[in-house]
Protein backbone atom coordinates (compact mmCIF):
# COMPACT_ATOMS: atom_id res chain seq x y z
CA UNK A 1 0.00 0.00 0.00
CA UNK A 2 1.21 3.41 -0.81
CA UNK A 3 1.43 6.23 1.54
CA UNK A 4 0.18 9.33 1.52
CA UNK A 5 3.36 11.20 0.12
CA UNK A 6 3.85 8.52 -2.91
CA UNK A 7 0.24 8.90 -4.17
CA UNK A 8 0.13 11.64 -7.17
CA UNK A 9 -0.54 15.23 -6.32
CA UNK A 10 -4.11 14.81 -7.97
CA UNK A 11 -4.86 12.42 -5.35
CA UNK A 12 -3.29 13.88 -2.58
CA UNK A 13 -5.14 17.16 -3.62
CA UNK A 14 -8.54 14.86 -3.76
CA UNK A 15 -8.00 13.27 -0.49
CA UNK A 16 -7.38 16.92 1.39
CA UNK A 17 -10.37 18.14 -0.34
CA UNK A 18 -12.89 15.29 -0.18
CA UNK A 19 -15.74 14.97 3.02
CA UNK A 20 -14.62 12.00 4.93
CA UNK A 21 -16.69 10.70 7.72
CA UNK A 22 -14.54 10.64 10.97
CA UNK A 23 -15.51 8.78 14.11
CA UNK A 24 -14.13 8.95 17.29
CA UNK A 25 -13.50 5.94 19.52
CA UNK A 26 -16.93 7.58 21.54
CA UNK A 27 -18.96 7.46 18.29
CA UNK A 28 -18.90 4.15 17.58
CA UNK A 29 -22.12 3.05 15.20
CA UNK A 30 -22.09 -0.27 16.60
CA UNK A 31 -24.08 -1.98 18.98
CA UNK A 32 -23.62 -5.37 20.55
CA UNK A 33 -25.34 -8.32 19.41
CA UNK A 34 -28.24 -9.86 21.37
CA UNK A 35 -28.83 -13.21 19.23
CA UNK A 36 -26.30 -15.34 17.95
CA UNK A 37 -24.95 -14.48 14.68
CA UNK A 38 -26.55 -17.65 12.67
CA UNK A 39 -30.26 -15.92 13.71
CA UNK A 40 -28.77 -12.13 12.69
CA UNK A 41 -29.39 -10.79 9.00
CA UNK A 42 -25.44 -9.36 7.98
CA UNK A 43 -25.12 -6.69 5.39
CA UNK A 44 -21.36 -5.62 4.78
CA UNK A 45 -20.98 -2.14 3.23
CA UNK A 46 -17.79 -1.17 1.47
CA UNK A 47 -15.62 1.06 -0.80
CA UNK A 48 -14.28 -1.19 -3.05
CA UNK A 49 -16.45 -1.32 -6.01
CA UNK A 50 -17.39 -5.14 -5.85
CA UNK A 51 -19.71 -6.53 -8.46
CA UNK A 52 -20.66 -8.85 -10.70
CA UNK A 53 -18.92 -9.14 -14.55
CA UNK A 54 -22.46 -9.22 -15.87
CA UNK A 55 -23.16 -5.85 -13.64
CA UNK A 56 -22.93 -2.55 -14.91
CA UNK A 57 -19.83 -0.95 -13.77
CA UNK A 58 -19.55 1.60 -11.73
CA UNK A 59 -19.41 5.14 -13.16
CA UNK A 60 -15.85 7.06 -12.82
CA UNK A 61 -16.45 9.68 -14.58
CA UNK A 62 -17.96 11.76 -11.10
CA UNK A 63 -15.85 14.04 -9.30
CA UNK A 64 -16.75 12.80 -5.68
CA UNK A 65 -17.50 9.16 -6.52
CA UNK A 66 -20.25 6.83 -8.25
CA UNK A 67 -22.51 6.66 -4.87
CA UNK A 68 -24.92 3.29 -6.32
CA UNK A 69 -24.29 0.04 -5.22
CA UNK A 70 -24.86 -3.65 -6.35
CA UNK A 71 -25.80 -6.18 -4.40
CA UNK A 72 -23.74 -9.44 -4.53
CA UNK A 73 -25.68 -13.20 -4.06
CA UNK A 74 -24.68 -14.90 -0.89
CA UNK A 75 -23.50 -17.55 -2.87
CA UNK A 76 -20.94 -16.05 -5.24
CA UNK A 77 -18.04 -17.07 -5.97
CA UNK A 78 -15.07 -14.74 -4.70
CA UNK A 79 -13.13 -15.06 -7.54
CA UNK A 80 -15.69 -13.90 -9.98
CA UNK A 81 -16.12 -10.52 -8.20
Amino acid sequence: MATYDELKLTHRLFMRGYPFSRYAITDNPCTKLTKPLNECKFALVTTAGLRLADDKPFDHSFNLGDTSFREIPNDVEVQSL
